[in-house]
């Protein structure tokens, strides 16, 4: 059996939705709204459902908040990372 390494275990974890890292994580909408300051539950849904875009300030803040690289932010959103370092 192959044995995973790091790179390997965070690339199975950046295939979840960011909705189900953030529920993995044990928070709420509102948890992590608070967590991270100046964002709402609803920004953080319209993200979670793709109806809205993060700039990267926002992708920043959320990523810190779950805990979370910005590649792994941006592969877990559907944007192509491949080449991008972590």
């Amino acid at each position: 059996m192959k044995r995973k390494n790091q790179l390997d275990y965070q690339l199975d974890y950046s295939i979840m939705s960011l909705q189900e890292i953030r529920k993995d994580k044990g928070l709420s909408r509102a948890e992590l709204a608070d967590k991270i300051g100046d964002i709402t539950p609803q920004t953080i849904y319209l993200i979670e459902t793709r109806r809205q875009m993060p700039g990267i300030n926002t992708a920043a803040k959320m990523s810190r908040g779950l805990g979370i690289s910005l590649r792994q932010f941006f592969y877990s959103y559907g944007i192509d990372v491949s080449g991008i370092p972590d």
